[in-house]
């Protein structure tokens, strides 16, 4: 844990961006969240997708398409 402390830098948090979308439960209530926070509105959310968060100059996750298969497999 030590060794994690470490690479901690506090002034990161200060540009960091807190975003939430739909959140319940009980820690929903978002009284206590960093004043910079964000609730994402539906339009906002749906730019928020695998393809968009993992692709790059290399894509992280290939693309992959479901098979009949694997898709009754869990049903």
């Amino acid at each position: 844990m030590l060794s994690l402390l470490k690479h901690l830098q506090p002034d990161n948090e200060k540009t960091a961006y807190y975003a939430e979308y739909q959140s319940k439960g009980p820690g929903a209530n978002t009284k206590d969240r960093v004043k910079r926070s964000k609730q994402l509105t539906n339009k906002e959310a749906k730019q928020y997708t695998l393809k968009n968060i993992f692709a790059g100059a290399e894509p992280w996750l290939p693309e992959t398409k479901p098979t009949p298969s694997s898709t009754a497999a869990k049903q």
